[in-house]
């Protein structure tokens, strides 16, 4: 405020003003205590002179390491959408311009900032895919970091840099190295299991081996033994990135599976969601259900009727639930040399907001036609989202250094959860596809809760991820009847049975010829950063049909509950695929996979069955003792 009385607004000023909210607006993004930063920024502010050559270069750089603190996981963008950090957009450039002038004011306290944005600045190439640019940020962190946590954190982002380089190996040799610097970060074991897994080189005593040394791992963790190594990470400049204890539960999910304890399997994963219960989000069933029935009530047919949008196929959009097969669809697409896929950041979605506000502001217009109004909005809003997909594009193509001699002819906008805006996308593009991955609805849930989202914590609660399945259902239905034929409806037991001739059904949808390539879509070198990582990485496979059968005891109560709802929306004339799939929630359904995976879960289950009679025998009979002895 001082600053500010003595001459106008600036741009210099307002990069200062930027500084500061990036820095306090969050106090767990500055590593829980913003004190020890504020003297040191106070100081440089208040010593600044107009006079100052280098005045404008300062305050860039301080805002430059502001916006790096405050947001660990920003994307990577051009230098066009990120001009604040001054240079070429780089964040590594613009954090070393950052620390020239910081670490003249105070050498001190720079060594944990250091490490602290060098670790989010390598979390950043990470996401954006740039893994070699991440592991050299990783390499510089680590030649002054001396404390055992912040070592294994850096190490551990190495890892699952090398994971996404198909480097599994290599990853597998980091997580050792980190349970040998680091027992007690039990985290690491879950990234070892999935590492494992795809590598799929263990034998069945190896992962017993690795069962038992989990096991002997939690009872140590019960007894307290972890105790002081945990006190002592907390003093590590990363202290907001301590393992999280109960990912150990998730690895022994993975691997009592793999070995066929299924009994064990479905108890750790109930203890991994129980210590995961407070990370939940929290909404209520009635605000869902009010999202989908003011969505039923707005998007009638008549409204839907009148011609607005543009007439481009350009975009594509996927949507559907999570664990659907969408990210399948969405590769095996990008293998088609006409077809670009921009991944899960939906251009759509950002747009969303300032469209259903400028929408709402149309049609509120006194003495006009509404439709006109509308259209003005919709063409407009229609061509920022096209031109905001082609830039996206050439932004990750001038990233990943790719020079395009032709546009491709489809954008593909991959965003679950766009399953909620079906009608708004066809207002825009009224020629668009819209493809739907579905899964069988027991196989998708079974997917949801044994796997931890992050984003999508609510899926760590067993009702809330059932109500948000079912009224995902209740909304699909409404589209069709609304909009027939404007979804296109993609099994994912088709795309692993009979892949070529379901990818030839979507491409001559998408009105483009068919390509080869799309069938080795696993060779290609694209970055997939979600839960499917692994899976795309190889060829179909079938082994995941019908696999909640495994657990289809465990899983009763799941059933009757599911079975409750599903009958609120179970219409032959709107359900999909109605005799294709099990919406009568069967495990006796042919999944058309053969009968030795039946046959199989069969024996495993009649165990199951089997040991729950005799624990509730042995129940039974300590009881009877009890009332003896009173």
């Amino acid at each position: 405020a001082r600053m500010m009385s003595k001459s106008k607004w600036s741009l210099t000023r307002i990069l200062l003003l930027y500084c500061f909210a990036a820095f306090f607006m969050d106090n767990a993004n500055c590593d829980g205590d913003d004190s020890q930063y504020l003297p040191l920024l106070t100081k440089f502010i208040s010593n600044l002179e107009e006079k100052d050559e280098k005045f404008e270069e300062k305050a860039s750089a301080w805002a430059s390491l502001g916006i790096l603190l405050q947001n660990p996981g920003v994307v990577y963008r051009s230098s066009a959408e990120y001009p604040i950090v001054g240079g070429e957009g780089d964040p590594l450039d613009a954090f070393h311009n950052a620390m020239k002038y910081i670490g003249k004011s105070d050498p001190q306290r720079v060594g944990k900032l250091y490490v602290i944005v060098l670790f989010r600045i390598a979390y950043q190439y990470k996401m954006m895919g740039d893994y070699k640019s991440a592991i050299s940020s990783v390499k510089d962190a680590e030649k002054v970091v001396v404390h055992p946590h912040a070592i294994s954190t850096l190490m551990l982002l190495m890892g699952e840099c090398h994971y996404a380089m198909k480097d599994i190996e290599k990853a597998l040799e980091i997580y050792d190295n980190v349970l040998s610097i680091q027992p007690h970060h039990l985290s690491v074991y879950k990234l070892k299991a999935e590492a494992l897994l795809e590598l799929n080189q263990s034998s069945d005593k190896e992962w017993k081996l690795l069962l038992y040394e989990m096991q002997e791992k939690i009872k140590a963790l019960e007894r307290g033994d972890f105790q002081a190594h945990f006190k002592q990470d907390e003093s590590s400049a990363i202290s907001a990135t301590l393992p999280q204890h109960g990912d150990i539960y998730w690895a022994m999910f993975q691997v009592a599976d793999k070995v066929g304890d299924y009994a064990l399997a479905w108890s750790s994963l109930e203890t991994a969601h129980y210590l995961e219960r407070d990370k939940a989000a929290v909404f209520t069933k009635e605000r869902m259900a009010d999202i989908v029935t003011s969505k039923i009530k707005t998007f009638q047919r008549e409204f839907l009727s009148h011609a607005m949008g543009s007439d481009t196929m350009t975009p594509v959009f996927i949507v559907g639930f999570m664990r659907s097969g969408s990210t399948l669809t969405e590769t095996m697409l990008n293998a088609h040399s006409q077809v670009y896929a921009l991944g899960e950041d939906s251009v759509l979605w950002t747009h969303l907001p300032s469209f259903q506000r400028d929408l709402t502001s149309a049609l509120q217009q006194p003495n006009s036609n509404p439709f006109d109004q509308i259209k003005v909005v919709v063409q407009s809003y229609g061509s920022k989202v096209l031109e905001g997909m082609k830039e996206k594009m050439r932004s990750q193509d001038e990233a990943l250094g790719v020079t395009r001699t032709k546009e491709p002819k489809r954008l593909v906008d991959k965003m679950l959860f766009n399953f909620r805006h079906i009608g708004i996308i066809h207002l825009l593009f009224p020629h668009a596809v819209i493809l739907h991955t579905m899964r069988d609805p027991l196989d998708t849930l079974f997917s949801c809760y044994k796997n931890k989202f992050h984003g999508h914590e609510w899926a760590l609660d067993l009702d809330k991820l059932l109500f948000q399945y079912v009224q995902y259902l209740r909304l699909m239905s409404f589209w069709r009847k609304v909009l027939p034929g404007v979804v296109h409806d993609v099994l994912y037991e088709d795309m692993v049975k009979e892949p070529e001739l379901t990818v030839r059904g979507v491409l001559a949808r998408l009105e483009l010829e068919w390509e080869d390539s799309v069938l080795d879509f696993y060779q290609t070198n694209r970055t997939v950063k979600n839960l499917s990582m692994s899976q795309v990485r190889h060829n179909v496979s079938t082994k995941s049909v019908g696999g909640w059968r495994r657990y289809k005891t465990h899983m009763r109560s799941m059933i009757k509950t599911l079975k409750q709802y599903i009958n609120e929306v179970n219409d032959s004339s709107i359900m999909p695929y109605r005799y294709k799939m099990n919406w009568e929630l069967d495990p006796n359904h042919d999944y058309g996979t053969g009968s030795e995976i039946d046959e199989t879960c069969e024996e495993k289950e009649e165990e199951d069955e089997d040991d729950e009679e005799e624990d509730e025998e042995e129940e039974e009979e300590e009881e009877e003792e009890e009332e003896e002895e009173e």
